[in-house]
Order: structure tokens, then C-alpha cells, then sequence
């Protein structure tokens, strides 16, 4: 028992002795478990720092300007913030613009690739989207239009009259008597009918007024004498020849008596002289000339005055411009030679009249100019005329502009399809062209062959011609002709005899093709083509430099490469 209970003070003493270090240790270990996390809750928040939480993407948004009604029915696009500035372009309602700045007065817009204009924010109704809009092809836009005028033909100058007669239903009384009723009578009318000395009809049923002309038939016939019929006594009673008719007293003996019985010759009465018989006058040829609307020289006829005449009215009449008659009714001279330099004759739809060289019929013209790039992909543009060194003498066109007549540009798009097969384009140098380029062009080349006249311009100034050439799908390049394109001299002919045999092929492969399309050509220069029907067409004389571009609808979307 001693033994187990001094066992028991050594390690109650035992226990003592290692209290102090139990306690540092007791210590360290709660320092280190503090340290413990402090470093977990540093990690913690390291883990944090280094890998966020992802947030959402932001969706990119636009702003987008629609072309909004207005008086204008249009809004017009500016290179500066200035509407006293020419516009670059403009579009119609319901158009969209992708905004680049927005702003209380002016909108910045892309109007095309690569171009930036301004629109007044008043034309615009803004929008948040979240694509951007298209771009759209803009192109010039004319307005088409039709009026009257005149279509000029050459002809030789002369005219054939042909007089003539119809029947018309009037109302004449039945009777004499007062009163008498209405019935319809088929009456006959004299009339004249103009013709050219081809046989081609100018106006039916007309009265011709002439200012400068000449009229020239064979002479008039001259009435012949009635011979006196034989009597009818088989046996006249004998009479004295002294005597005279109804007379007892005798009569003076003849020339003839007196050369036949000189015996019978009085030696008081003085001798009678012989007269020699006057020969008739030769028939005179009928010569009328008219100079500046008067008669001014009548020879082999007289002519009738004073027959009544109302101009719009009456028909069948020849005068001059001063109301002269020279031939009425209808009744005019056979076979006579007209020559004209200056008249006029009504017709149906107008009034025809006549100058030196040509005659002018009336006509309904019409002028559909079109943007040839609105309509082909394919038909390359290189317009000749926007260029320094020009024919025109620079610059006059201002801008790339292609326009023809929608009817010639149909004929032209039928001939490029054929080209396509083949595998060639067209390339357009010239199309339309204003009367007043033409006339610049005149004035320095002066030469009618390869410029045309002030007269009546160029078929070009109605917009249904075209100048050009072909593009080689393969290579890209024009393929050789006779020359290059607007040389003013012989090597532009289609005879040029100089010319190489592939240029030639060319050349006529062109023209054929051309040919079935609807265009005729011309022999002084290989290029040019006219529409067949180019006289339907008005010439007119549009300021190119002026005409912006419209964007007309968003069917023309243009589509990034």
C-alpha cells in the first residue's frame, strides 16, 4: 500500500512538471489552427480574384434611321451639313440608314460602301435594332415623259398633188317648198391628196399652204375654133357677090376680085394693101412662183380672184401663205412639177410641213431614260465623256451617268445576253448624251462625218444610241477593233482597209449581233449603234452634272464580296 501510494506522488509530481509545457503547446496549436485560417480564408479569396464569376455578353445595338413622309416624298442626301450644297444622292420613304452620330439637326448616315453622308433628323424616324440595315444600290431616276412634236424624213423637195373626190352624207331640204324636211343625200367633194414623187402619202384630204415654192406644168391648151356647119339648101339660089346680104346695094370687089379682073378696078378708090396672115402663138409652159408666202411670178395662166375661202374649213385648196388662190376645190394642175423649199398642210394629227431637204410629220414622242446599271450587272461602264481628255474637250458629264431609252436598253440587254453565251460583255463608252455636248463637240471638231450637226443633233441626244465595245470574260480586256474608240478619222471605218483580220472579225461579230438585237450602225465609226426605232424618241439636252442618284427601293441590295 506504501508502495502504491508513493507510485502515485511521482506521477502526480510527474504532472507538474510537464504543466507549463502542455500550456505552450496548448497555445501553439491554437495559434497555428488560427493561422490556419487565415491562410484558407487568403485562398478563399485568391480562388476568388483570379476566376470571376462569368457575366452575359453584351448584345451590340443600332441605330437605324427610316426615311419618313414628306411633301418632297423624298429625303436628300449631303456631303456637308449644308443644304445649300448639291446633294450626293437622296432616298425615298421607307428607306433605312445605319446612324453614325445622331444629333438634334443632322444625322451622320452610311448612304454605300465607303460613303458617309448627312440627312436632316426631321426626315428621319430613329430606331434601335439589333442588326444594321443593308446597303442598297442607288441610281439615277428620270422622269419619263411624252409629248407632241415632229419626226423629220429627208425627201427630194418635191410634191405630186393629186386631185381627187369622196362621197360625205349631208342633210339638203326634199323640196323647194318652205319648211321642206331634212333628208341625207350622198354628195360628192373634189379634194386633193399630197404625195411625194416616191408615192409616199402625206396628207389626204388637205389644203396645201406654200411660202417658198415653184410650180411648173405644160402649157394650157388653147380652145379651137367651131367650124360652121354646111346648110342644109341643096339648091341655094345664085346671089350676086356685089351685092351684100340683106342688101340691094352692091358691095366693093374684094383683093381677090380685083387681082382675079383688073377691069373691075376703080382708078378713083386707092389700092387695098395685102396683109400677111399672123402665125397663132406657141402655147407658153405655166410657170407660178411663190418666194416668202406672196405670188411673185405668174406665166402661161390667169388665175382666179376672189374665191371665198375659210382656212380650217374649206379644203381642197392650193394658196400661199398670204391667203393667194392659186388652185381650189380640188382642181389643180395634172402632172405638175411642185418644188418646195417651205410649206405646211394640215393633217390629222397635226400639221405637217416641209423644209429644205426634209419633211416633218407630227408625232407623239416620248423620252423613257433609264440607268443602265439598274437593270445589268454585266455591262461594264466606262463613260468616255467624264474623262480630261475627252473629244467633248474634258469633263462634261461630271459623274459615271449611263441612261438609254428603257426600249433601247431592252434591246441592248437581249444583245448582251447573246454576247454572255459567246463569252464576251459589253462595255459601254458613251450613251446619252445632252444636244448641248453635241453642239460643244461641233464647234471644236467641225466635221459632220464623226460629230453630228447643230440641225437635228445626234441620235445619242435622245438617249437610243450607243458607243461601244466588248470585254473578254477570260482575259478581262476589250478585245481589238479597228481603232481605239472615238478616233476621228478614216481607221474608225468599218472599210478601214488597214485594219488586222482579228480586229475585223471583231468588228463584224459585234455588228452582227447588234444587227439582230434591233440596231443599225453606221460606216464612219465601228462603235456606234442606234436603236432601229430611234425616232419615237424626243431630243433633249439634260444637265448630267446636276443628277444625283436615288435610292428607290430596298429590292437593290448591294451585297459585300
Amino acid at each position: 500500500m506504501r508502495k502504491n501510494k508513493k507510485l502515485s506522488i511521482i506521477v502526480l509530481l510527474l504532472i507538474i512538471s510537464l504543466l507549463p509545457q502542455m500550456s505552450a503547446c496548448k497555445e501553439k496549436t491554437q495559434n497555428t489552427s488560427a493561422s490556419s485560417d487565415i491562410l484558407s480564408s487568403t485562398s478563399q479569396e485568391t480562388t476568388q480574384i483570379q476566376t470571376p464569376t462569368p457575366s452575359p455578353t453584351p448584345v451590340p445595338e443600332y441605330d437605324v434611321g427610316v426615311v419618313t413622309p414628306s411633301d418632297d416624298n423624298i429625303a436628300y442626301v449631303y456631303g456637308e451639313q449644308d443644304t445649300s450644297e448639291k446633294p450626293i444622292g437622296a432616298a425615298v420613304e421607307g428607306i433605312d440608314f445605319l446612324i453614325l452620330k445622331k444629333g438634334d439637326d443632322w444625322c451622320e448616315i452610311l448612304y454605300g460602301p465607303d460613303e458617309v453622308g448627312y440627312i436632316e433628323t426631321s426626315y428621319l424616324s430613329v430606331s434601335v435594332t439589333l442588326e444594321p440595315p443593308p446597303l442598297y444600290e442607288a441610281h439615277f431616276f428620270m422622269e419619263a415623259r411624252e409629248e407632241p412634236g415632229h419626226i423629220h424624213v429627208a425627201f427630194n423637195n418635191k410634191l405630186k398633188i393629186v386631185p381627187s373626190t369622196y362621197t360625205v352624207i349631208e342633210k339638203v331640204p326634199e323640196s323647194d317648198a318652205p319648211g321642206a324636211p331634212l333628208i341625207d343625200v350622198e354628195v360628192t367633194k373634189n379634194r386633193i391628196d399630197v404625195y411625194t414623187t416616191g408615192g409616199e402619202l402625206l396628207a389626204a384630204d388637205t389644203t396645201l399652204f406654200l411660202k417658198n415654192a415653184k410650180i411648173y406644168t405644160t402649157p394650157i391648151p388653147t380652145p379651137t375654133s367651131v367650124p360652121v356647119p354646111p346648110s342644109d339648101d341643096i339648091n341655094p339660089a345664085p346671089t350676086d357677090p356685089t351685092v351684100a346680104e340683106g342688101s340691094s346695094e352692091p358691095t366693093p370687089p374684094s383683093p381677090s376680085d380685083i387681082l382675079a379682073d383688073p377691069s373691075t378696078v376703080d382708078p378713083t378708090t386707092p389700092p387695098v394693101e395685102t396683109l400677111a396672115p399672123t402665125p397663132t402663138p406657141a402655147p407658153i409652159p405655166v410657170e407660178i412662183i411663190v418666194t416668202n408666202g406672196i405670188l411673185t411670178s405668174i406665166t402661161g395662166v390667169t388665175l382666179d380672184t376672189g374665191i371665198p375661202f375659210e382656212v380650217g374649213k374649206d379644203k381642197g385648196h392650193v394658196l400661199t401663205d398670204a391667203g393667194e388662190v392659186i388652185a381650189y376645190q380640188g382642181m389643180f394642175f395634172p402632172e405638175a412639177e411642185v418644188i418646195v423649199t417651205d410649206c405646211r398642210m394640215p393633217v390629222s394629227d397635226g400639221e405637217l410641213y416641209v423644209e429644205s431637204g426634209y419633211y416633218f410629220k407630227p408625232a407623239i414622242l416620248l423620252d423613257e431614260l433609264v440607268d443602265v446599271r439598274r437593270y445589268s450587272d454585266t455591262i461594264y461602264i466606262d463613260m468616255m465623256m467624264t474623262k480630261e481628255d475627252s473629244i467633248a474637250g474634258g469633263n462634261v458629264y461630271g459623274q459615271q451617268i449611263c441612261l438609254l431609252q428603257k426600249s433601247t436598253l431592252d434591246k441592248l440587254l437581249e444583245a448582251e445576253k447573246m454576247f454572255q453565251e459567246d463569252g464576251y460583255s459589253i462595255i459601254v463608252y458613251d450613251a446619252y448624251r445632252p444636244y448641248s455636248v453635241t453642239c460643244i463637240m461641233y464647234d471644236i471638231h467641225k466635221d459632220g462625218t464623226y460629230v453630228a450637226g447643230k440641225r437635228f443633233g445626234s441620235i445619242h441626244n435622245k438617249g437610243a444610241a450607243i458607243d461601244m465595245s466588248l470585254i473578254d470574260n477570260i482575259t478581262g480586256e476589250p478585245v481589238e477593233m479597228p481603232s481605239p474608240i472615238h478616233t476621228l478619222n478614216s481607221t474608225s471605218n468599218r472599210t478601214n482597209p488597214d485594219m488586222t483580220d482579228a480586229a475585223k472579225e471583231n468588228m463584224n461579230y459585234m455588228a452582227d449581233i447588234m444587227r439582230k438585237a434591233g440596231f443599225t450602225t453606221i460606216q464612219s465609226e465601228w462603235w456606234h449603234f442606234s436603236d432601229s426605232e430611234s425616232s419615237r424618241y424626243m431630243r433633249t439636252d439634260y444637265d448630267l452634272t446636276a443628277q444625283i442618284k436615288i435610292i428607290t427601293s430596298t429590292e437593290y441590295v448591294i451585297h459585300p464580296n
